[in-house]
């Protein structure tokens, strides 16, 4: 586990949390409220090592850094609609 960000409910009935892993992997975990546990609900697999997720303000765009193909550093930015979460790629 390199990194984790948290993304809290705000308008939304998820809160939400990206993990980065330095088995290529970044981990959407969300849950439905106050003492619910949280649930792995999406993983991204990278072509290397994922080492950063940082939220936008609104939360509804993650970007996260990892080690591409070519051994360059990328950052990949997702779209996450929390109200039925779908976690949809936009670049990177």
């Amino acid at each position: 586990m390199r990194d984790v960000a948290w993304c809290p409910n705000i308008g939304s009935p998820y809160d939400v949390i990206v993990s980065c892993s330095e088995d290529f992997t970044a981990n959407f975990w969300a849950n439905q409220g106050r003492g619910t546990d949280f649930q792995l609900v999406q993983t991204v697999k990278c072509s290397g090592p994922v080492w950063k997720a940082s939220w936008n303000i609104s939360g509804s765009l993650v970007a996260i850094s990892c080690v591409s193909d070519n051994s360059d550093n990328c950052v990949k930015v997702f779209r996450v609609h929390t109200l039925y979460f779908q976690v949809i790629f936009l670049g990177g």
